[in-house]
């Protein structure tokens, strides 16, 4: 895009100037989400769509840079937890975006015993 800045007052001891800006498009920044059993031991989560990847909140994550890290939520409770992580993408012009996937963990289903006569 051009833009043109032209003086107010053809007095003054200026002259018109043109300066490109261009304007960069953000990085479309794509994450799956999982869905693990009470027990296993992590997911795996990957990112693209950017050049560097930056993810939070750290908890239960094996790492907090890179495009794929492992999350191993602590999931103990007889109740379904899901947990969302944000992944900030960055890409070569330094413009960022971000996106978000959840990893829930379903509780270990409770079976109860079989008797035989």
């Amino acid at each position: 895009m051009t833009y043109t800045f032209t003086p107010n007052d053809p007095t003054q001891c200026a002259i018109e100037t043109t300066l490109d800006i261009e304007i960069n498009a953000l990085p479309i920044v794509v994450v799956n989400s999982e869905t693990i059993c009470s027990g296993d031991d992590f997911a795996t989560l990957v990112a693209s769509g950017a050049v560097t990847y930056s993810w939070s909140p750290a908890t239960d994550l094996d790492t907090t840079v890179g495009d794929t890290v492992i999350a191993s939520p602590d999931n103990t409770g007889a109740t379904q937890i899901t947990v969302t992580y944000t992944v900030t993408g960055t890409d070569a012009n330094g413009c960022e975006n971000t996106a978000t996937s959840t990893v829930t963990v379903n509780p270990t289903p409770q079976t109860s015993p079989i008797f035989h006569n």
